[in-house]
């Protein structure tokens, strides 16, 4: 497990537990589907999804729909995330 461990994304670090929100996010499509795959409450993953959108600097759908249409590539969004937004 990794514990409260942090990983440097943007302009500040995000959880292990919004690491997990923001994959759940991305892999689900809906704030509400999300949550019930994480067993969480639909307000607590909605403010998660703001925590982690403040510290990213983007919206998670423009993450979500770079990723379908095959514009961007996983590691190229954490490239993009670690380097705060710098090409």
């Amino acid at each position: 497990m990794l514990g409260l461990r942090k990983r440097r994304y943007g302009g500040s670090f995000l959880t292990v537990e919004e690491i997990r929100v923001l994959e759940a996010l991305l892999r689900c499509g809906s704030v509400s589907e999300a949550a019930r795959v994480l067993g969480k409450s639909q307000p607590t993953v909605s403010l998660a999804k703001k925590r982690i959108e403040e510290k990213i600097r983007m919206a998670i759908e423009t993450v979500r729909l770079a990723l379908s249409k095959g514009l961007i590539t996983k590691e190229e969004i954490l490239k993009l995330i670690n380097d705060n937004g710098e090409p």
